[in-house]
């Protein structure tokens, strides 16, 4: 683990953890204001980033982080997750342990490496 820390708002936490079971397929960007995450925006795949990007830019926000549910097969991103990503400094990654209690973890882009993930009060 890096020393790299990541506070994010209980609430964008709920949003992406309800995101996972909603429909098993979590995968999307997290907008911010001012470097804070505030806004949870699901896709189907990267293709569809565009457009969310385009709606970041419109409603004054930039790209905080892409977030995605990895296969149980793993816990820690690849290269692939990382790609198209220049912009934001932050992968959210939701997985599941072995005995299927649904985790959330980040990791920093300039290291590559899990970081502390804290959760505020709104």
């Amino acid at each position: 683990m890096s020393g790299s820390v990541l506070t994010i708002p209980r609430s964008l936490a709920n949003a992406l953890l309800a995101d996972a079971q909603g429909h098993g397929g979590a995968y999307g960007l997290v907008g911010a204001r001012a470097g804070r995450p505030t806004s949870l925006y699901p896709c189907a795949a990267p293709a569809g980033e565009g457009p969310i990007l385009a709606l970041l830019q419109d409603r004054g926000e930039s790209l905080f982080a892409r977030y995605r549910l990895l296969p149980e097969s793993r816990s820690t991103p690849e290269a692939a997750d990382w790609a198209g990503l220049p912009d934001a400094a932050w992968l959210l990654v939701l997985s599941t342990d072995t005995q299927g209690v649904l985790a959330l973890r980040a990791f920093a882009r300039d290291d590559r490496q899990e970081a502390s993930l804290v959760l505020s009060g709104d």
